[in-house]
């Protein structure tokens, strides 16, 4: 059935209308559908057209249907949907509700309070206490059922008094995952410690030590942390500040092997890890490393090309927009990349060095160095202008230690001689800096500007091609501390308790481990996209509770889903969140 207008003009010129319903059917006569009339409805409004065809719609639609208007339709909640379903599936792939699932006699298990703790921390990172509120505006309580009430505070409290003691099992737990999943593999480890400052006083874990926050005036603890090559973490441990790095080497690398079980591996490590020590250590052990060395320790290598650097690094200063043209004409050096240059020096022993060598740091540093002088010249020659201004005598003393802390700040208290000088004048003593660059010091540090060395005790059956790639690999490691203080925000710490330190460090870690394997699932299918840019475009859809009250019905709708994450959800195999069954199956 369907509306037709009728027309028909009368002979003085007016046009008079009227609607009909016609309904088509099948002549078996003529052998073809044909129309009829079957009812005239006369006169219409435009308005009440629109109503008689929607209700002439309504024939076909299914026994859901109903109907109703926007004054009947309310909204009685908006959820956080898509991203906390993704993570929510991962969380189960990773098989993370078993090993914190706790035997418990409550009405809530520690495992769930676990998940809506670490999904919480991935996605909207917040204190505890705005954890209970965060739950409240996602689909977890629909999904599960379980009343916001029960997550609170005192349970949230309880799981972390108990999660810290399943740190070695879930360590054990994701490297048997890891080789399961077949997502990585062990051959390659990056291993490096960052540290994370508190707020208070309190924590027997907090002790002074060197900040990498540049919070030297709070205490501070320090997260050592091992990475596959991919980025997953598989081990972690929480140390005092004041441990400097290189002593917790040997720990991790015999936890690496004893604890985790893994064998035949190359380690990776900064130069802050590097000690002969810990080298002999790995040696003795048989196992294998990639480091880098500091530039003091480069300067005196034997063979090191003092010489060929100091033409080189003026060649590049001169005509700096040539940088190709002059690498290729000293063929010392052995293309990488545009970033990396390399020669491999005479070995030590079983010892390997990679010389290596960044033109655009190079002339990084030289433009840098420059400009810190310029302002330590300004710098000084104000100071002077003052003390020439003096009113009264001012202690050398503290003109000395004022002058040395400002240079050290700047850590430039190598490049400078300087002298304070005094002179009588009018019964006062006025002092007058008098200083000159340290050309023979100075010539000595330029000397490595760009550089960066390698040193390996694999055999030269391993090329410094492959070398040097796992070594730039090491930004899994440094994306991972990234991500901890960035994103997941794992700091500062407010808990006192050292267990619930650790709980909540292991929280941050199991957050990290689900962003990373997203990252990674999409990397696989082609998506270039970091963890916090697919949160950004996923955030949106949002799963909204709506109520009929003329038909006294509730459904939960999803906001429209871009064609993009459509397909991007297509290929993760997790197109089914993308429908209300979804979500139905499981109310």
């Amino acid at each position: 059935m369907f509306l037709r207008e009728i027309k028909v003009r009368r002979k003085s010129g007016e046009v008079y209308r009227w609607w009909v319903v016609i309904k088509t059917y099948w002549d078996k006569e003529r052998k073809k559908v044909r129309h009829r009339v079957i009812h005239n409805l006369g006169r219409l409004t435009e308005k009440e057209v629109n109503i008689l065809k929607s209700l002439i719609s309504l024939k076909d639609i299914s026994e859901e249907s109903f109907i109703t208007s926007l004054g009947e339709i309310k909204i009685k909640g908006s959820y956080e949907y898509l991203i906390v379903v993704i993570l929510d599936k991962l969380w189960y792939l990773w098989g993370l509700d078993e090993i914190t699932d706790f035997k418990n006699t409550g009405k809530l298990s520690y495992s769930f309070i676990s998940k809506v703790l670490v999904l919480n921390r991935a996605i909207s990172p917040a204190s505890d206490l705005r954890v209970c509120d965060w739950y409240k505006e996602t689909i977890l309580e629909k999904l599960y059922k379980v009343n916001s009430s029960l997550v609170n505070p005192t349970r949230i409290y309880r799981t972390l008094d108990k999660l810290f003691t399943r740190e070695k099992e879930i360590q054990s737990h994701i490297r048997e995952k890891l080789e399961d999943l077949g997502l990585d593999d062990f051959r390659l480890v990056f291993y490096d410690i960052t540290s994370s400052w508190f707020e208070g006083r309190r924590c027997s874990l907090a002790e002074y030590g060197l900040s990498r926050d540049k919070r030297k005036d709070k205490k501070q603890l320090l997260l050592a942390l091992g990475v596959t090559k991919q980025g997953y973490p598989f081990y972690w441990k929480v140390l005092p500040g004041s441990i400097h790095d290189c002593l917790t080497v040997c720990e991790a690398i015999d936890s690496f092997k004893k604890e985790e079980g893994i064998e035949n591996f190359i380690v990776v490590m900064d130069k802050g890890m590097v000690s002969n020590e810990n080298l002999k250590y790995l040696e003795e052990n048989k196992l294998f490393y990639i480091v880098s060395i500091g530039r003091h320790q480069i300067r005196r290598l034997h063979g090191f090309p003092s010489v060929l650097l100091k033409e080189l690094g003026g060649r590049i200063e001169k005509e700096e927009k040539d940088i190709n043209r002059i690498m290729e004409e000293y063929p010392y050096f052995t293309y990488f990349s545009e970033r990396a240059y390399y020669h491999q020096l005479e070995t030590e022993g079983k010892r390997r060095y990679i010389l290596c060598f960044n033109p655009e740091k190079f002339l990084e540093e030289r433009c840098q160095r420059e400009e810190k002088i310029k302002s330590i010249n300004q710098y000084l020659t104000k100071l002077n202008e003052k003390l020439k201004k003096a009113k009264q005598t001012k202690d050398k003393k503290i003109i000395e230690k004022e002058i040395y802390t400002y240079l050290k700040k700047r850590k430039a208290e190598r490049y400078f001689n300087i002298k304070v000088i005094g002179k009588k004048k009018k019964g006062l003593t006025i002092y007058r800096i008098n200083w000159k660059i340290n050309e023979e010091k100075l010539n000595r540090i330029k000397i490595t500007d760009g550089l960066w060395c390698i040193l390996t005790n694999l055999d030269k059956d391993k090329s410094a091609d492959f070398l040097i790639s796992c070594y730039l690999n090491r930004r899994k490691v440094e994306s991972a501390f990234h991500y901890l203080k960035g994103f997941i925000e794992i700091r500062p710490f407010y808990h006192h308790k050292e267990d619930r330190i650790k709980s909540h460090i292991l929280v941050c870690i199991l957050s990290y481990l689900l962003q990373i394997t997203l990252e990674n699932l999409l990397k696989k299918k082609g998506y270039n996209l970091t963890f916090r840019e697919f949160v950004n475009k996923v955030r949106e859809v949002k799963a909204v509770e709506l109520e009929i009250k003329n038909v006294k019905k509730r459904d939960i709708k999803l906001t429209e889903i871009q064609e993009e994450i459509k397909r991007i959800l297509k290929d993760l195999n997790m197109e089914d969140l993308r429908y209300e069954n979804f979500i139905k199956k499981l109310i």
